[in-house]
């Protein structure tokens, strides 16, 4: 069972819209309050779990090899001014067990 105030780390890269990230530059904080993507794309991108409607895997994408290797999740949420849709690929952390993790933090997940 997930501590309340336990936070988990992931090295990846992510997507928004035609850009991505490469080389690992990019950072998922997750904890039962917010996500964060820290990276180069806008620096950081944060998200309170009550603005967080769903995350889901989004299967098999070319935007990097990790991608094809691992696989992605999906970030939907409702925050105006950021991308509708954020995509991110943890580093030698497979999507299910990715989608594992946060769904222990307490958010939801939809199984496609």
């Amino acid at each position: 069972m997930t501590e309340l105030n336990e936070e988990k780390r992931f090295k990846g890269d992510m997507c928004m819209g035609i850009l991505s990230t490469k080389h690992r530059s990019t950072e998922l904080i997750a904890t039962p309050d917010r996500l964060i993507l820290k990276g180069p794309l806008r620096r950081m991108y944060e998200l309170e779990a009550e603005n967080v409607e769903r995350i889901e895997k989004a299967g098999v994408y070319i935007w990097f090899l990790t991608g094809l290797i691992f696989g992605s999740i999906r970030i939907y949420h409702t925050i105006e001014g950021y991308p509708k849709r954020l995509m991110f690929t943890a580093w030698r952390v497979k999507a299910d067990k990715l989608l594992e993790e946060l769904k222990g933090l307490g958010y939801k997940i939809r199984k496609n």
